[in-house]
């Protein structure tokens, strides 16, 4: 009982806080109209996810605090604090006045906001991840990385749910923060209980390895697969959750909004279930032997995706399609990886390279799909996700040639 409650409190943690931060993407038209004014900002919708992207500048620095923490003194701690501070911001942005009562100044706080969540993010996923893997053993690292993918998309399911629910009332979406904060202190004091990893209670309380830099030299082809790994698929996890739907509104508005928002939820939801199923064939079938080829066949679906959107065609079959083969293709990633390194370095690598992807290709996607968007030739912003699958197509050929070179 006491190992399931120890799965139960890291994996539902994780799944609070993908909740907590996916809402903002969900939300951002009503958080434009509260906090950018098109009366005042001459493209909300950018403004708000230039924020978005701002945001994850301190996800850095929340990823080295909390995973030098983590690989010093053990997991729980990290997972604890993190949680307790995800809480706090939640509820903060959930109370905030907007830019009528406040002006630039609630923009500004906003932006603040977002920069602590993206802090204490950089402690929460990767140290949840390896938690995990750790406490479940190798020989179920895929299943234990499935778990927390699908309580991370099982989030930004929960927050897609804002998208049916909003109504005409100013203050609606502030429920939706609410919620999230009381569902984090809930997880904070679930993780009291947490075991720690039992190597955090043998090993030597100094130990040179905590040395940042000569780890990231040891380890510097898996930390730059990483960066550029978490960053694509981070950006693509943006693009056909938080961009396609303003996209379709837009420029293909015959397709009911109604219909769009489901094949949203329902490409999320699959993404969850393969996840998962993903988890499983790693732990049986074995990584490197699936992972380069359904890297291609997402690459084949996305161009043809983006084909039939340049026809103004749609298919909800080959979207949810693509959530599915994007879902199975990523799977192994990070097991893969997270068994290539040593405990004392793991979560360094992970959550560091995991926290400047995200600052310099996943939150910066949204900000750079509106721009694209807006311009003489909006259909580039397609063009741009086209390359972000290719991108991570050519970085799963080199991880596997990496890991076979290093195993030889």
């Amino acid at each position: 009982m006491r190992k399931v409650g120890a799965i139960v409190a890291a994996s539902l943690g994780n799944f609070i806080e993908y909740y907590d931060y996916a809402l903002y993407g969900f939300l951002a038209i009503p958080l434009a109209e509260t906090f950018f004014p098109n009366h005042v900002f001459s493209h909300p919708l950018v403004a708000v996810f230039s924020v978005f992207a701002l945001g994850k500048i301190s996800k850095p620095l929340g990823a080295f605090f909390f995973s030098r923490w983590g690989d010093a003194k053990g997991r729980k701690g990290p997972l604890h604090f993190s949680m307790f501070g995800m809480g706090i911001i939640a509820l903060s942005i959930a109370l905030l006045p907007g830019y009528d009562v406040l002006g630039l100044t609630a923009s500004l706080l906003l932006l603040g906001l977002r920069l602590m969540q993206g802090f204490f993010l950089g402690g929460e996923t990767d140290g949840a991840r390896i938690y995990l893997m750790e406490y479940m053993g190798k020989k179920r690292f895929g299943i234990a990385n499935g778990l927390i993918g699908v309580t991370s998309i099982l989030g930004i399911y929960a927050a897609s749910l804002a998208l049916g629910a909003i109504t005409e009332n100013n203050y609606s979406w502030r429920w939706f923060f609410l919620i999230g904060s009381a569902g984090a202190f809930v997880i904070f004091l679930l993780r009291i209980f947490l075991p720690e990893i039992p190597f955090f209670h043998r090993r030597q309380k100094h130990d040179h390895t905590l040395s940042l830099l000569p780890t990231l030299k040891k380890n510097k082809m898996l930390f730059i697969l990483v960066i550029f790994m978490a960053g694509m698929t981070g950006a693509m996890y943006h693009y056909l959750s938080f961009f396609f739907p303003l996209y379709m509104q837009k420029f293909l508005p015959h397709f009911a909004q109604k219909h769009i928002t489901t094949a949203v939820q329902n490409g999320i939801l699959t993404y969850a279930i393969f996840t998962l199923i993903g988890g499983v064939l790693t732990d049986t079938v074995g990584q490197k032997k699936y992972l380069v080829v359904l890297k291609a066949i997402v690459f084949g679906l996305v161009l043809l995706f983006v084909g039939l959107l340049y026809v103004q065609i749609f298919s909800s079959f080959l979207y949810i399609l693509l959530w599915g083969a994007f879902s199975l293709s990523t799977a192994p990633i990070f097991s893969y990886i997270v068994g290539a390194l040593k405990p004392t370095s793991r979560y360094r690598i992970l959550a560091i390279g995991h926290a400047i992807g995200s600052l310099s290709l996943s939150g910066t996607a949204p900000g750079i799909a509106a721009y694209l968007m807006g311009g003489a030739h909006p259909y580039l912003a397609w063009v741009y996700f086209l390359l972000l699958s290719a991108g991570l197509l050519f970085c799963s050929v080199r991880l596997v040639q990496k890991i076979e070179q290093q195993n030889a």
